[in-house]
């Protein structure tokens, strides 16, 4: 079928506007999934499950903070408390903590409502 929902990046088609919008998040740098083991976010949750599964099968234990990769999800998990500040991470748009700065920079993206993308067809912001 008529794909003109095009994007200038890739130049990847979608039939409706709403699937390019959430196209445009993976060239973005809005990743509003973050995995709760590591703090490593995702544009969408597709990607955080296959990456949670990489978790439990033992094959993603790399810390996002330090690149330090560990032999054992449980090695990671302890390791990880170095990086946790004696308080949580305060957003100060809204007030919600978080446990680690990556989740806290990445969930920051959201209140700076980045839209490095404008459509040529429609002059939409992405």
């Amino acid at each position: 079928g008529m794909r003109p929902h095009k994007c200038q990046v890739c130049h990847k088609a979608f039939t409706q506007t709403s699937h390019l919008k959430r196209h445009m998040m993976q060239h973005s740098d809005v990743k509003p999934y973050s995995c709760s083991v590591c703090g490593r976010g995702f544009a969408y949750p597709s990607e955080l499950r296959a990456h949670e599964l990489k978790h439990e099968k033992g094959q993603e234990n790399v810390c996002v903070e330090c690149g330090l990769d560990f032999p054992t999800l449980a090695q990671l998990k302890r390791h990880l408390t170095v990086h946790r500040g004696p308080t949580l991470y305060r957003c100060t748009e809204c007030q919600k903590t978080f446990q680690y700065p990556s989740q806290l920079q990445n969930h920051m993206m959201k209140h700076k409502d980045i839209r490095p993308y404008i459509c040529s067809e429609c002059g939409m912001e992405f």
